[in-house]
């Protein structure tokens, strides 16, 4: 009579290890400012569940997003660049909507870090990955223009 419970004990137990052995841990991120500005959850929803082979992470603050390992992280909600001098790039994604993005060059992210902030956009979108992850952050940046393009543009790099 114990044999069931113990077999059906045991096939709960394995289900729970398989189904928690799937999971990867959350992406720690750090909310923008301007977070909890409205349009950025359309910008969320509009994000890609996947960026190439990479599946989307859960992260945990608001208003963010994350692919890859090591993970590039999305923001919505930063302060918008105004004029500068860094390099600024315009990035096409595959719907055809494109972005301006500026690059923060190193010495200001202490270079272990690499960082794109979208340009002319209120609320901005950062996109930041460690340096090793640098390759990726253009793969990325053309996955999610489509969502980053819900923002308005009020001005371009040009």
């Amino acid at each position: 009579m114990r044999r069931p419970a113990a077999l059906a004990g045991a096939a709960a137990a394995a289900l729970a290890s398989a189904a928690l052995g799937g999971c990867a841990a959350a992406v720690t991120a750090r909310a923008a400012p301007d977070a909890t500005d409205p349009i950025c959850s359309q910008v969320l929803v509009a994000l890609p569940e996947e960026v190439g082979d990479e599946a989307r992470r859960e992260t945990t603050a608001q208003a963010t997003a994350a692919w890859g390992d090591p993970p590039v992280v999305l923001r919505c909600g930063v302060t918008s660049p105004g004029p500068t001098t860094w390099e600024c790039v315009f990035v096409e994604g595959p719907e055809g909507a494109g972005v301006d993005w500026v690059v923060v060059p190193p010495e200001e992210t202490g270079g272990d870090r690499v960082v794109w902030v979208s340009f002319g956009r209120a609320p901005a979108v950062e996109l930041s990955a460690p340096a090793e992850a640098a390759g990726e952050l253009a793969a990325v940046a053309s996955a999610v223009s489509g969502a980053v393009s819900v923002l308005p543009s009020e001005r371009s790099c040009t």
